[in-house]
C-alpha cells in the first residue's frame, strides 16, 4: 500500500469512527413516542428530561403516515401506543417499516398473539380477568354488570370471559346519557366491572350508585388512572382496582417510565438485533430483572386493591 492510499485508508476509518459516534450520541437516541388523549401519556413529553429523543404523534394518527415519518428520522423503537385497538392497526405497518414497539399498557393475549412487534410492559388480559374472577369470587359475588368500550374492543371484549363464571349482563358504553338511558335492573346486580377509560369510569360510577348502594365497582387497568384515582378519594362507592405497579400515584406514567428506561439502557443498530435482545434477555425494572414471556407480556404480578380513600402515595 503506498502512502496516499494509506493515508485514504486512515481516512475512511476516521469517518467510519465519526459516523459511529454521531450514532450512538446522536442518532440512536431518537425513539418515537404514541400518545393518547385519554389517559397521562398525553402529558409525558413535556415533562420528560432524559436523554431520548422522542419523536411524538397521536396514537389516532394513520399508522403508514406515522411509522414512515419515524423512518424518515432513523426510528427503530417505538414507546406506545397505550391502547390495544390501536396496537392492532398498528402491527402490521410495523412489520412493514421494520419496527418494535414497546407498549406501557397493552394487554390485549389475542393482539400480541398476532405479532412478535409489540411488547408490553404489563401483564396480559387473562392475568387480570383471573385476578378479578378470584376478587369476585371471595366477596360472594353472583351477578355483575359488565361495561365494554366499544372504541377499545381489542382489549375490552377478552373481558367477556368474566361471564363464563358469573351471571349478569354486558354493555358498550358510548355515552353517559345512553347508559342512563338504558332499563337495567341495578337492584340485581351485587358488583359493575368496568374496563372503559378512566373519565367514563368516573362518569358511572358517581352516576350509579344510588341506583343500588351495596353495588362495588371493580376496574380494570384501562380505568385505573389520575382521574379515577383523584375521585376514588373521597368517594363514598366502594371502587377496587386492577395494579401491576408498586403505586397509584400515576399508574400510566410509571408504565411509560419502565419502558422508557428499557429503551436508555441499551442501544441497537437496527429493529431485528432490538427483537433477538428482547426476546432473549431482561430487562431492569426498578433496579428488578424482570423478563418478557413467550407472548411478549412482561411477567408482573396483579392485585386487585382499593381505591376508596386511598392515599395517593400508596
Amino acid at each position: 500500500m503506498d502512502l496516499k492510499s494509506f493515508h485514504l485508508f486512515l481516512a475512511l476509518i476516521f469517518c467510519v469512527f465519526l459516523s459511529l459516534l454521531f450514532w450512538y450520541f446522536y442518532a440512536s437516541n431518537y425513539v418515537g413516542f404514541l400518545y393518547s388523549v385519554k389517559n397521562s401519556s398525553y402529558y409525558f413529553p413535556e415533562t420528560y428530561s432524559g436523554n431520548l429523543k422522542l419523536v411524538t404523534y397521536s396514537e389516532m394518527s394513520a399508522p403508514e403516515k406515522v411509522l414512515r415519518k419515524f423512518k424518515s428520522k432513523g426510528v427503530n423503537i417505538v414507546i406506545g401506543p397505550t391502547y390495544s385497538t390501536t396496537g392492532e392497526l398498528f402491527a402490521p405497518y410495523l412489520e412493514y417499516f421494520d419496527v418494535i414497539a414497546f407498549s406501557p399498557t397493552i394487554t390485549s393475549w389475542e393482539l400480541l398473539n398476532k405479532t412478535d412487534r409489540i411488547f408490553s410492559f404489563s401483564p396480559d388480559n387473562n392475568a387480570q380477568i383471573n385476578a378479578i374472577k378470584n376478587f369476585l369470587k371471595a366477596r360472594g359475588i353472583n351477578n355483575i354488570l359488565l361495561i365494554l368500550d366499544p372504541m377499545n374492543k381489542k382489549y375490552s371484549e377478552e373481558f367477556k370471559k368474566l361471564l363464563d363464571y358469573f351471571s349478569g349482563t354486558e354493555f358498550y358504553f358510548y355515552s353517559l346519557k345512553t347508559f342512563l338511558k338504558k332499563e337495567l335492573d341495578y337492584k340485581n346486580f351485587e358488583a359493575v366491572v368496568i374496563t372503559i377509560t378512566t373519565k367514563s369510569a368516573v362518569d358511572i360510577i358517581s352516576q350509579t350508585k344510588s341506583l343500588n348502594p351495596n353495588m362495588i365497582f371493580v376496574c380494570a387497568d384501562a380505568a385505573v388512572d389520575t382521574e379515577l384515582i383523584d375521585y376514588a378519594k373521597n368517594a363514598k362507592e366502594e371502587i377496587y382496582g386492577v395494579s401491576f405497579t408498586s403505586s397509584l400515584k400515576d399508574p400510566v406514567e410509571i408504565l411509560i417510565n419502565d419502558a422508557v428506561n428499557a429503551v436508555e439502557d441499551h442501544k441497537f443498530i437496527s429493529a431485528q438485533q432490538a427483537l433477538r435482545f428482547y426476546k432473549n434477555h431482561y430487562v431492569r425494572i426498578k433496579g428488578n430483572l424482570s423478563h418478557f414471556n413467550k407472548m411478549g407480556f412482561l411477567d408482573r404480578p396483579v392485585d386487585i386493591v382499593k381505591l376508596t380513600n386511598r392515599r395517593i402515595n400508596q
